[in-house]
């Protein structure tokens, strides 16, 4: 996959995952999990808070070559994601999902 693309797919993927992470009815489904879940929630929106900056920050040309290394890792979360935002109740998937791509994100760049 030509860097710019793998580029533009994980910070997509991230972006919908802040704005899902925001929405009413992911505060909905929050309201009806435990205070472990909901402080993980707050902390993996920061995560991705911090992923995007730090993506949208770098340029391309200096972490294309680590963007292709870690290509299968990167693809594989942001559609693990993607799937996974399709039904934000469950909000284990979510984090679970988050938490791996922000994983692969951080061997890209620092993140905070």
């Amino acid at each position: 996959m030509i860097p710019s693309d793998l580029y533009s797919d994980v910070l997509d993927a991230l972006t919908n995952a802040r704005s899902q992470m925001i929405s009413l009815p992911w505060q909905a489904a929050l309201d009806a999990e435990t205070s472990d879940q909901r402080v993980a929630a707050s902390n993996a929106l920061i995560q991705v808070q911090s992923a995007i900056v730090g993506l949208s920050n770098a340029v391309l040309g200096d972490i294309a070559q680590e963007m292709q290394a870690n290509e299968a890792g990167l693809t594989q979360a942001a559609t693990n994601l993607t799937t996974a935002l399709n039904d934000i109740t469950k909000v284990q998937n979510v984090l679970n999902a988050v938490g791996t791509l922000i994983s692969n994100v951080a061997k890209i760049v620092p993140l905070l």
